[in-house]
């Protein structure tokens, strides 16, 4: 009997639920039912961005534990290029079982300079609790260009994103609710 499930994949969307003009130039999402994200690096060349890496770990549903090896999953016209800032799902300092939940991202023309993750963590009821921000790159001088944050109970699968003019414009969050099961039964 699973004790933790992940239902409801859903998008949202800023700024204001809007799709570029032009969609995203990079995205990608972890379609196993049974991962999260745990880390997002980014690149930009020419304006663009080029490179998305995503980090994605097994959620134990007997547990409701992260475990196994940290998975990565890249997307976007140069998927294996060198990363300009990255926060990989193996260095969260507030400990090895936190997950994705909010993202902001800035860009100085050209290159991405700022990502900050926001991460909560699972505690044994299946509740996200305590939120802890974790960031790469120089501090923005007038803060982030894109920012999401994924109320509870909500836990990110997928990213993406669009610069214009070499400043991140757009940004799109995939999602899924982190259920509590008791017992193998669902609780309402």
């Amino acid at each position: 009997m699973h004790k933790f499930e992940r239902v409801a994949d859903t998008t949202l969307k800023e700024p204001f639920g809007q799709d570029p003009p032009n969609g995203f130039e990079v995205g990608a999402d972890i379609p196993d039912r049974s991962r999260v994200i745990v880390g997002v690096s980014i690149r930009m060349a020419g304006g663009n961005i080029t490179t998305l890496q995503i980090s994605g770990r097994r959620l134990d549903p007997d547990t409701g534990k992260l475990v196994g090896d940290v998975n990565v999953f890249t997307a976007g016209s140069e998927p294996h290029h060198s990363l300009e800032v990255k926060v990989d799902g193996n260095n969260l300092s507030e400990g090895p079982n936190r997950v994705l939940t909010g993202l902001w991202a800035r860009a100085h023309p050209g290159n991405i300079t700022s990502l900050k993750l926001w991460t909560k963590s699972i505690n044994e009821d299946g509740q996200l609790e305590g939120l802890v921000s974790v960031q790469a790159g120089s501090p923005p001088p007038s803060g982030f260009e894109a920012e999401l944050i994924l109320p509870r109970p909500f836990v990110a699968t997928g990213i993406g994103l669009r610069a214009h003019p070499g400043n991140v414009t757009h940004l799109c969050g995939e999602f899924s609710i982190l259920k509590p099961t008791y017992s193998g039964v669902q609780m309402h």
